[in-house]
Formats: structure tokens, sequence, C-alpha cells
């Protein structure tokens, strides 16, 4: 299961919306690829104070650009 706090996040996880970035589009191959090694799998919208730590660590990893594949 994965939880995101953008619905605009879940619907291009999902394939519903296209990328607008090339940055973003390597996340969402990088997702894609990640998400077909299980048998079933859910990706839904949270409001963001529940995901609150995990804002944080996605804005800190963000702002290591030398570390993202």
């Amino acid at each position: 299961e994965v939880y995101l706090d953008s619905q605009f996040v879940v619907n291009q996880v999902e394939g519903s919306f296209g990328e607008k970035d090339p940055r973003m589009g390597k996340y969402l191959k990088l997702a894609s690829s990640l998400l077909k090694i299980f048998d079933r799998e859910k990706v839904a919208q949270i409001s963001s104070g529940k995901n609150s730590h995990a804002d944080s660590l996605a804005t800190l990893a963000s702002s290591m650009e030398d570390c993202i594949p």
C-alpha cells in the first residue's frame, strides 16, 4: 500500500496523468517498475496531516540531487 497526500501524484502513478517534468518522469518510471514487483498494489490519497513525516523525508531526499538515480 502506498499513500500520498497529492491526488495529482496518485493519478500520475496510476497512469491517469502524464508527467510534465523530466525529473518527475524518472520518479514515475521507478515507481512503476517497483509496483510491478507486487502481485497487488494500492495507491491512494490521504490528507496532508497524516503524511507530514513522509513529506519531510521526501523534501530532504529531493534536495540531495546527487543521490537521485
